[in-house]
């Protein structure tokens, strides 16, 4: 049966450990809807990290937000890591208020080397992790990003940078399929699109356990089998109660909702319209 693939537990949100930052705009807005729908509409997607604590794969944002509404419990959707069922990507970053010269400054100003490539040469050294990042206009022309010798890791230098020009510039968060469709849709006949090294389930995790965490918006994980739509009540979530209690309540509520609604499992790729 479908719902015998979902796995759906009530965690501790002090056991969730994050990868990736969390953006705090994009925290804010939600803190607000969750107050006006009392609703957790989405769970988070995580993966056990050790004896006790999570991995966040998919749902900073909204664990941050129950962070700072002071929920102590979220429920998740639970699945193994890695595995066959998670895909890992990076997304790519569109910057359509910079030149390749402003955004070459400001990472000379990160400690970071610009070095001028062709589009083929860059996506080879963002393979073969000789680059930071890849940064290229519209025309195609562009440059990656070298670390100096004598400077710090991947983690801290990604997060330098990243955190530089968003100070700056407001980015759009896309996928490598989507970005062709999304500039045509916008219009936009100058941006700047920066693409991230390929990264591997072991290494996230190694990032998380030693709290190293990359700059938010870098990773993607693609879940086949993710459940929308659950609809938790935050109240319940809120109730003061050992973590067995609340448990047991979930697992009947989960039960009764499942009674009384239709489960679909959609295999194919889906298009969705956003606001």
């Amino acid at each position: 049966m479908l719902e015998q693939r979902i796995q759906l537990q009530l965690v501790p949100v002090e056991r969730l450990v994050l990868h990736e930052e969390s953006e705090p705009q994009r925290v804010a807005l939600l803190v607000e809807l969750l107050r006006h729908s009392g609703l957790l509409r989405n769970p988070p997607i995580v993966a056990p990290l050790d004896a006790e604590r999570y991995l966040v794969l998919d749902g900073a944002t909204r664990v941050m937000a129950f962070v700072h509404l002071g929920i102590p419990t979220i429920v998740a959707q639970l699945v193994a890591y890695p595995s066959a069922q998670v895909q890992l990507q990076t997304w790519i970053h569109l910057l359509p208020h910079l030149s390749l010269e402003q955004l070459a400054q400001l990472a000379l100003e990160c400690g970071l080397i610009p070095r001028e490539m062709s589009a083929e040469e860059a996506q080879e050294a963002l393979a073969q992790r000789r680059a930071l990042a890849s940064v290229r206009n519209l025309q195609s022309r562009g440059f990656i990003l070298e670390p100096s010798p004598a400077d710090a890791g991947f983690p801290m230098l990604l997060r330098a940078f990243v955190h530089r020009y968003r100070q700056v510039a407001p980015y759009e968060r896309i996928s490598h399929q989507e970005q062709e469709l999304f500039l045509r849709h916008r219009g936009w006949t100058a941006a700047l699109s920066i693409a991230f090294p390929p990264l591997t389930p072991e290494e996230i995790r190694a990032l998380a356990l030693r709290g190293d965490p990359l700059p938010a918006g870098i990773t993607r994980h693609i879940v086949a089998g993710r459940l929308l739509h659950v609809d938790i009540p935050l109240d319940e979530l809120r109730r003061p109660a050992p973590l067995e209690v609340q448990r047991q309540w979930f697992q009947q509520w989960w039960q009764e909702r499942l009674r009384h609604c239709r489960l679909r499992y959609y295999p194919e790729p889906t298009f969705v319209v956003e606001s």
